[in-house]
């Protein structure tokens, strides 16, 4: 104590005792103690002024958000009054969030199963196997750490593009894997190698085979998996940290110590004797006390995890031996490795696995509309860019009346100049020439330009101005090279297209951000020509604004100046024009409904719209909506799927008109844009429907502008729509495809002789060959495709359908938001099985309805024809044998208070491989079994149950046809009840050898019928080589109706009638099998005293051959 004070004391010069030294070290560590709090001080200050930075916008966000309106707040930090959660709910409804939380969740969980399964496996054999193959392995994996995923995304988008991979769950899986796999690789290694090698080998001593060598092993880098997956141990463990492990160990060791000593009977030793069973079951367990496993812990260095020396080991009864080195080896390696534990977190993970791999794989594969379609043009050259079709059908032409004209924005990415090239198609779409082309005609820098872009063609529907009827303009933006301006220019042609004439550069706008674009041109309600386009240059009100302007004299003059001010009235005209600086309405399109209704479609883009499409009407075309800065109304399907960017609209006066909306992506569903909307409110509100587009856009590439302003281009008949868009094919990269198919009204038919067009597929291998589409992976996740509108209401569906190998296949029917997996549609199917017919309801999920055996049970490799109609609630479906003469199997089933009233129709298999063909939908359907769906039986060579008047007639069992050879005049043949009354007859016919006004078809209400041109009573359809012929027969001939075919039909080329029969009205369509226009021909026949009567076939002066004669009643 002396010798402290001594240490802490000194004497001043007067002998006193004093502290200097301590007090100034106190005042040394006062003032260490007031500067750290002054530092305190201003840290927090520090700190709590970056806090109220950083929260300040949040706040105001939070304030705003639950501001009432569109409109701003007066002020933006206070509470608002009252508040208002309605955009809340509306982010929720418009964003899918449900859809999107559940999206992050699959790819998550898939992404974190595979890579810890992977990435462990791989860095387990980097690291227990010390080879050069094993070292330069791991290089390459770490080596994917050095690379930005910048680097890879442009040849990344192209493998999974060639792979069918966009738009997948797998395909984001297997990139966040591979992303993701370096860094786990070498995280795994990392722990790995902390794991000592001698329990690998204690594990071989005590036989442990490989794949159970790494069973003990993975555990012991728990941390690993834990921090690379992101995921919880499956016995609810927490990963530990690695300072944590001997805990760990110590609790497993206690908790199993019994079971090991158990296990470790001195019997079990090499020479001892082998007790009996009741010696075993009497051998006493000592369990290692908690208290004693608590000191064992103490004392256990770093090491102690394995292999330690317990410095306190519980007592041990006589009949349990001491541990020696190996005995200790090995309780510590079971400890770590509770087998029963480990067995169970193995079969957890390894179903986690499955059901993830099995889920994915479900949901994986993108919807995709089939068919590629034929090419409009192809690029010449790598530099040839391509975007933007449009294609007219001339119908004020003259002589030229039926041709496609057909253009699209071109550009030269070496800077060469381009041109405007007219495309020109006198088959209905099948082949294409160019016609003429045209340079930009301005002058100046940047001129000739190499960038002609946005063009637009129009057919004068009547005289305007000096110009008449069926004058042609096209209308286009001229841009230099350098981007520095954006002019419309207009050419004219009075030839059909042949010749162009410049006419006028009639509006000018700057470049990007001020400039002007993609002009359309239609009449208003007074007759005037008005040009709609997009508009920037008045960027500091507007970012983008919609607007037309005028032209009296037919595009000769204009009602604004070249820069956008007033010429005459009414100058220039705001559409759309929001409110909000930021929002930028876009794109425009116009149709015109029968009834005089204008629609305009158009993107709205900017940061509260993401470019969605959106419509408003009008009834002049002059004004819209309730104003300018109405906005319109999103286009939005039942089943939830919305169109953006680039729309374009279109009128189809079919199925009582409807309107038709394409646009270049999706969203709710899984079709990646290939669908067309589908509206028949006759003005565009409500609801919308939607029908698989009629070909697949596809593909990246620096030269193609994919699906990006996609043309509608309806038939003369409404009935079939032509979609044209750029697509990322072709020997240069691009091609300006296009294709047609049914517009969404009935009847519908698909032979599949002219590929898949208008069908989209979710999962599965779909292919065309013959007549037949089929379906070759099978699996269990339902493979389906979908054709037909979902606005489809009552209606009959038939097929025939056969299963190649498996168990189950059929149709479906009132289909709505389809997407891959095993029941992902809201619908009905009906099926075959191996037994006979099953009807059941999907709604993300199974519901068996009904069922019946087919007699003879089903054969695979056999046809089977299936029907299915569904009135209301009520489905009555049958099956027989294609080719069968017996009565089909039925049966009627009602879906009391059934929700699912409308929808498209598609074909499925399960577990299964399957075929189909001749899939055909009308209108209308019946709720009873009383009148039977008949079909002929060519297919076995037979025509029982048919009687001929006239010709020389056969079937051919190979090819399932029935032909008369003679082609005498009124040849007929003639099947069915004369009962029958309301019914639709389908089938395909052929002409074979051609008279003098050649035709064949079809006969319905059949009776009194006997040899001679025009011996019977009931209705003829037919066809002629140049058109539909529709008519009555009561011994003599009176035609009802006729319509002209778009391109002459050729001898030898099958053509398909559907006539439909339905109190006094007949209607006959018709549509070459191998794909084309839909026409038709219909007639009310008042007073008709043909009310119901067979059916058969007829022809007059041609040698016809008929397959697939069906009938459905109504």
């Amino acid at each position: 104590m002396t010798a402290l004070i001594s240490r802490e004391t000194a004497s001043d010069a007067e002998g006193r005792v004093t502290s200097k030294p301590h007090t100034a070290r106190a005042r040394r560590f006062r003032g260490r103690r007031l500067r750290s709090r002054a530092s305190t001080v201003v840290a927090s200050v520090i700190l709590l002024a970056f806090t109220a930075v950083v929260l300040t916008p949040i706040w105001v966000l939070v304030m705003v958000s639950l501001h009432h309106g569109n409109s701003s707040p007066s002020n933006a930090f206070a509470l608002p009054a009252p508040i208002d959660f309605q955009n809340y709910v509306n982010a929720f409804q418009n964003m899918h969030y449900l859809r999107s939380v559940g999206n992050t969740l699959i790819i998550t969980l898939a992404t974190a199963v595979v890579t810890v399964f992977a990435a462990s496996l791989a860095a387990w054999a980097i690291v227990r196997h010390t080879r050069r193959w094993t070292r330069t392995l791991y290089q390459i994996f770490v080596s994917g750490l050095t690379i930005p995923i910048f680097v890879v995304l442009t040849p990344l988008y192209e493998v999974m593009q060639k792979l069918h991979l966009l738009d997948s769950y797998i395909g984001i899986v297997l990139a966040y894997t591979a992303t993701i796999m370096p860094f786990a690789v070498f995280f795994f290694a990392g722990f790995l190698r902390t794991v000592p090698p001698e329990l690998e080998e204690a594990a071989a001593v005590d036989g442990r085979a490989h794949p159970h060598v790494l069973e003990d092993r993975l555990p012991a880098a728990a941390p690993g998996h834990g921090h690379t997956g992101d995921l919880r141990h499956p016995a609810g463990l927490e990963r530990p940290h690695p300072a944590a492990r001997p805990a760990l160990v110590g609790r497993q060791a206690d908790r199993h110590a019994g079971r090991l000593r158990h296990d470790r009977h001195p019997h079990d030793e090499p020479g001892a004797a082998a007790p009996d069973a009741r010696a075993r079951r009497a051998a006493p367990v000592h369990r290692v006390p908690r208290a004693a496993a608590l000191r064992r812990r103490r004392h256990r260095g770093g090491g102690g995890e394995v292999g330690a020396t317990p410095l306190d080991p519980a007592p041990q009864s006589s009949s349990t031996p001491s541990c020696s080195t190996h005995g200790n080896r090995r309780s510590t390696m079971q400890s770590l490795v509770h087998r029963p534990l480990l067995t169970r977190v193995a079969a957890l993970a390894a179903a986690a696995l499955a059901i993830a791999v099995a889920f994915v794989a479900a949901v994986a594969a993108p919807a995709h509309a089939n068919s590629p379609g034929s090419s409009m043009y192809t690029s010449t050259s790598s530099n040839d860019f391509l975007a933007y079709s449009r294609v007219i059908r001339l119908a004020h032409s003259g002589s030229a009346n039926g041709t496609l004209l057909g253009t699209f924005e071109h550009a030269d990415k070496s800077g060469a100049a381009t041109t405007f090239a007219i495309r020109q198609s006198t088959d209905d779409g099948a082949t294409w020439s160019t016609k003429s082309s045209l340079s930009d005609p301005l002058t100046g820098a940047g001129h000739p330009s190499s960038q002609l872009w946005q063009p637009f063609l129009y057919e004068f529907p009547q005289a305007l101005g000096a110009f008449p009827a069926g004058t042609l303009l096209l209308v286009g933006n001229v841009a230099p090279t350098a981007n520095t301006s954006t002019t419309f220019v207009e050419w004219r042609s009075t030839d059909a297209g042949a010749t162009w004439t410049y006419v006028s550069a009639f509006q000018a706008g700057g470049g990007e951000g001020t400039g002007i674009w993609e002009p359309f041109l239609a009449l208003d309600s007074s007759g005037k020509l008005n040009c709609y386009f997009s508009d920037e240059r008045q960027s500091g009100t507007y970012s983008q604004k919609l607007a037309h302007i005028v032209s009296a004299d037919g595009g000769v003059s204009w009602s604004a100046n070249a820069d956008g001010l007033t010429r005459v009235s009414p100058g220039e005209v705001n559409d759309v024009a929001s409110t909000t600086q930021s929002d930028r309405p876009g794109m425009a399109t116009i149709a015109v409904s029968t009834s005089g209704t204008y629609v305009m479609a158009y993107e709205v883009c900017g940061p509260a719209f993401n470019c969605v499409a959106r419509v408003k009407s009008s009834t002049t075309g002059d004004t819209w909506g309730s104003g300018p800065a109405d906005l319109g109304t999103t286009a939005t399907t039942r089943d939830g799927r919305q169109l953006f960017h680039s729309p374009y609209l279109a009128w189809s006066p079919a199925g009582g008109g409807e309107f038709l909306l394409a646009g270049q992506t999706e969203s709710g569903g899984s079709e990646g844009g290939q669908v067309v909307f589908v509206n028949s409110s006759g003005n565009a509100t409500g609801s919308w429907s939607w029908i698989p587009a009629p070909v697949a856009t596809s593909g990246s590439a620096s030269n193609c502008s994919v699906d990006y302003s996609p043309d509608l281009l309806v038939s003369a008949s409404g009935q079939t729509v032509r979609y044209t868009a750029p697509s990322a094919i072709g020997p240069n990269g691009c091609e300006e495809v296009t294709g047609e198919t049914n517009a969404g009204v009935l009847p519908f038919r698909s032979t599949f002789s002219g590929g898949d067009s208008g069908w989209v597929d979710y999962n599965g291998c779909w292919s065309t060959s013959g007549d037949v589409y089929a379906e070759t992976c099978g699996g269990t996740a339902g493979p389906k495709a979908v054709a037909g509108s979902t606005a489809w209401t009552d209606y009959t569906v038939q097929g025939d359908v056969r299963i190649d190998s498996g168990t189950q296949a059929g149709l479906l029917l009132r289909v709505s938001n389809p997407s891959a997996g095993t029941d992902a549609l809201t619908g009905y199917y009906l099926g075959i099985t191996t037994t006979g017919l099953v009807l059941g309801r999907e709604n993300s999920g199974w519901t068996s309805l009904s069922s019946a055996v087919l007699p003879g049970g089903v054969t695979t490799g056999t046809w089977y024809h299936l029907v299915a109609q569904a009135s209301g609630c009520t489905f009555t479906v049958s099956a027989v044998p294609v080719g069968s003469t017996a009565a089909p199997t039925a049966f009627t089933y009602t879906d009391s208070g059934c929700a699912l009233t409308s929808g498209a129709v598609g074909v499925r298999d399960q577990g299964s491989t399957a075929s189909f063909r001749n899939i055909a939908v009308t209108g209308g359907a019946t709720a009873s079994t009383a009148v039977a769906p008949y079909a002929a039986p060519f297919a076995s060579g037979s025509a029982s149950g048919w009687t001929t008047y006239g010709g020389t007639w056969s079937t051919t069992a190979s090819t399932e046809t029935y032909a008369d050879s003679a082609g005498g005049p009124g040849d007929k043949s003639v099947a069915g009840s004369t009962s029958w009354g309301n019914y639709s007859l389908t089938g395909d016919v052929r002409l074979d050898s051609l008279g003098g006004n050649a035709n064949a078809g079809f006969i319905v209400r059949v009776t009194n019928p006997a040899v001679g041109a025009d011996a019977l009573d009931g209705y003829y359809a037919g066809v002629t080589p140049t058109g539909l012929v529709l008519g009555r027969q009561l011994n003599n001939w009176t035609q009802l109706a006729s319509a002209a075919l778009p391109v002459t039909l050729p001898t030898g080329a099958w053509f398909h009638l559907t006539v439909e029969a339905v109190g006094c009205t007949i209607t006959v369509t018709g549509q070459p099998a191998n794909g084309g226009s839909i026409v038709s021909a219909a007639a009310t026949d008042t007073g008709c005293s043909p009310t119901s009567g067979a059916i058969g076939v007829r022809t007059y002066n041609a040698g016809a051959t008929w397959r697939d004669v069906a009938v459905t009643p109504r």
